[in-house]
């Protein structure tokens, strides 16, 4: 009866964590020496466990293969060989996984959440009003000369 029991349970629990679905966005924001920088990992299931791919909105780049993508009891690691990244974390209530992210030595504190990450609008060519200051600027260049001039060394 007391083996049942632990059967019962272990397979409850079981169930309880292969439910957790981790395919979809998940986007974060590293934070190292003054700089933010998005990540987004978009993780998709494959035949053999999960596939992803990685964006750095920030660097401009897109759709980086993700070498290795595992996920269990709740815990989720990926891998990026080529750039040398790492990441590990625990999946918490309210779809949030806090972990670390290693890179080039560095772990730095990484928080992935479920969904799109909101875009920053930056146009290429702003249109007026600005939500800045401008100030028309005029001056007279006497030596006639343009572009960069450097002082000539000893």
């Amino acid at each position: 009866m007391k083996a049942l029991k632990m059967l019962l349970i272990f397979s409850m629990w079981s169930l309880l964590s292969s439910g957790q679905d981790i395919t979809g966005s998940w986007n974060g924001i590293l934070k190292f020496s003054g700089i933010q920088l998005r990540l987004i990992l978009n993780v998709t299931r494959a035949s053999n466990g999960y596939s992803a791919t990685m964006d750095s909105p920030d660097q401009g780049a897109a759709g980086i293969a993700v070498t290795k993508t595992t996920f269990q009891d709740s815990i989720l690691r990926f891998e990026v060989a080529g750039l040398g990244i790492q990441f590990e974390g625990k999946m918490q209530k309210g779809d949030s996984i806090p972990g670390t992210f290693k890179q080039g030595g560095q772990e730095l504190p990484l928080t992935l959440s479920r969904g799109n990450m909101v875009r920053t609008n930056r146009p290429q060519e702003p249109v007026k009003p600005y939500p800045y200051y401008t100030e028309d600027v005029h001056f007279v260049n006497k030596n006639g000369r343009m572009g960069i001039s450097f002082w000539p060394g000893p």
